[in-house]
């Protein structure tokens, strides 16, 4: 059955009416700073059609899906369809712009145009890349193009997506792999090929990892237990239970004598050895001794690590900024970082000062600065916005009050949500249901300046646009 248009309405918010709701809501009592307030832009609210029962956002599509009944429709940011088309079967994350769907049990995508191809003659579809997607029809493997047409015949037993131009194949029993072309650059023994990454691939033969090139020659050696992809000229490897980072040229950068990692981040990892952490630049230099019990990864120039049961935080250099003081610490991030000391949870700058301290008990949930702000449930049951100096910017008389996205933070009063603006204006106004779909994290964001937030009253769904200017 095909979906009617969505149709809109405004919502309803006249001056005086928004005045005295805000008046109700909220009691202001600290003021707010003006020039550091964004305008923002917040659209008509967009009502979909078929009373849903679920919508998600599609990534990089600036496209919704409406589910009821285990059925789909897609809708586009200003709530028209995009096809007419129902689906019993869809993916909410696009791959070059094409969307993969099933109708009535076929495969089928949408390309970012709108245009829907259903591939009545196959089983299954992979993603595209290069253009290209793999599709199975009896058993067998080929690949077609955005227009659906077999480009790469059905020959293969199995096939997998293209990466950095060419794909694994298995054929009569043999692994290989081929170009966009569909040419078979090197057939072989392996037991499985993985995808490229950095102009080299995985192989499995007899159990162990090793790495090709793209001409089908083995330049790693096949003598590893386990082996990852490349990323930023390194690659995980491990034998003999010990692991180690090897660069493109097989040459062993981090030796293969540590017994666990973190991740690589602002040229440094942490590595585990005879039970303490310690941690080395990309190069495999050793930058402090090994006595630490535990250490995460760098943000923004600093390492949270646990020393004899307290967090602090060094420097690249390995030298002590923040002391080992608290119960424990997390990574810095805009500045700001969350740590526990004598029980009390607190966002401590690079000082190492509290900011903003928390009851776990008494303030329900405790957060990180997002947009500038942070929120709170203070002593009087009501929520206090604080700025990144400590300074409380706003009190709100409301039951639960959410973090900012895009300029917009959600409310919640007697059962009933709206948004506000950093000034603590509504800007939505208090008087949807269900609070899953109120929630920051539902706004999501395709580009710096755009964003999309739902509602939803008596049964039905309605969506609306947040743009930053």
């Amino acid at each position: 059955m095909t979906a009617e248009k969505a149709g809109f309405i405004r919502f309803f918010i006249s001056a005086i009416l928004s005045l005295l709701m805000i008046l109700s809501l909220f009691g202001c009592d600290a003021s707010i700073v003006a020039d550091k307030t964004e305008k923002i832009t917040v659209s008509d609210i967009m009502w979909i059609s078929g009373s849903p029962e679920n919508v998600v956002t599609v990534g990089k599509n600036d496209w919704l899906i409406a589910e009821s009944s285990n059925k789909y429709l897609i809708y586009d940011i200003s709530g028209n369809l995009v096809v007419e088309d129902e689906f019993d079967g869809i993916s909410d994350v696009s791959a070059e712009g094409v969307l993969c769907v099933k109708k009535d049990g076929t495969p089928g995508f949408i390309d970012e145009n709108g245009k829907t191809v259903i591939l009545s003659d196959f089983d299954d579809l992979g993603s595209f890349s290069g253009g290209l997607a793999y599709v199975r029809k009896d058993g067998k493997y080929g690949y077609i193009n955005k227009e659906g047409e077999i480009v790469i015949p059905i020959e293969f037993d199995l096939a997998k997506d293209f990466s950095e131009g060419f794909a694994s194949v298995k054929k009569d029993g043999k692994w290989g792999f081929i170009n966009t072309e569909g040419d078979i650059v090197s057939a072989s023994d392996f037991s499985w090929i993985y995808g490229f990454s950095e102009g080299l691939a995985r192989v499995i033969k007899d159990a162990e990892y090793g790495y090709i090139n793209t001409d089908g020659e083995t330049v790693i050696d096949i003598d590893f237990d386990s082996a990852e992809d490349f990323s930023n000229g390194l690659a995980k490897v491990s034998k003999d239970g010990k692991y180690g980072f090897i660069n493109t040229e097989g040459k062993v950068v981090i030796p293969l004598e540590y017994d666990d990692f973190g991740i690589f981040s602002e040229g440094f990892i942490s590595l585990k050895k005879e039970g303490k952490w310690g941690f080395a630049d990309a190069d495999g230099k050793i930058i402090n001794p090994f006595d630490f019990d535990f250490a995460g990864f760098f943000s923004e120039d600093l390492l949270v690590v646990d020393y004899e049961g307290k967090y602090g935080y060094i420097d690249k250099e390995g030298k002590t900024v923040i002391p080992f003081e608290f119960d424990s610490a997390g990574s810095f991030n805009n500045g700001f970082a969350m740590a526990k000391k004598d029980g009390i949870y607190s966002i401590i700058n690079k000082d190492g000062d509290a900011v903003v301290s928390f009851d776990r008990y008494s303030q329900s949930v405790i957060r990180l600065f997002t947009e500038g702000f942070v929120v709170k449930k203070n002593s009087e049951g009501r929520w206090d916005y604080f700025d990144t100096n400590g300074n409380i910017a706003m009190t709100l008389d409301v039951n639960f009050a959410g973090n900012f996205s895009g300029g917009v933070a959600y409310v919640e009063t007697d059962g009933k949500y709206g948004y506000i603006n950093k000034e603590g204006n509504l800007v939505i106004p208090v008087d949807y249901d269900e609070e899953y779909m109120i929630y920051e994290n539902r706004l999501y964001a395709e580009n710096s300046e755009t964003y999309i937030g739902f509602v939803k009253k008596d049964g039905n769904y309605g969506f609306f646009t947040v743009t930053n200017k």
